[in-house]
């Protein structure tokens, strides 16, 4: 995993934060729309090494509402999906606001 995976911070209120080695999925975005807006719903999968001894570092019992920082930005994990074989996958969400484009608003006159 150290070779082809990338590096990302694992972050927690109860300890310091960690660098991992960890395999990261592309971005999924989903737009709901709301009263504000729409809102829109990053989602990628992150897997980890629960094994705190190997080379890429590890996490032995990775917690929902911690933070995986990846390329400088903070992603909440929402779910731990599996333990199996060494590895947890985790399932990381940001969430941010997109425009509403108004009738008329950027027409040609």
């Amino acid at each position: 995993m150290e070779h082809l995976g990338t590096s990302v911070v694992y972050v927690d209120t109860e300890s310091e934060p960690v660098t991992l080695t960890a395999i990261v999925s592309a971005e999924s975005i989903n737009e709901e729309q709301t009263e504000n807006g729409i809102r829109v719903r990053h989602v990628r999968v992150v897997s980890i090494s629960t094994d705190t001894a190997v080379a890429g570092g590890g996490i032995a019992t990775p917690r929902e509402k911690a933070l995986i920082e990846i390329d400088g930005v903070k992603w909440a994990i929402e779910g731990v999906e599996s333990f199996s074989g060494g590895l947890a996958r985790l399932t990381c969400v940001r969430l941010s606001m997109g425009e509403v484009s108004k009738p008329g608003y950027r027409g040609r006159r």
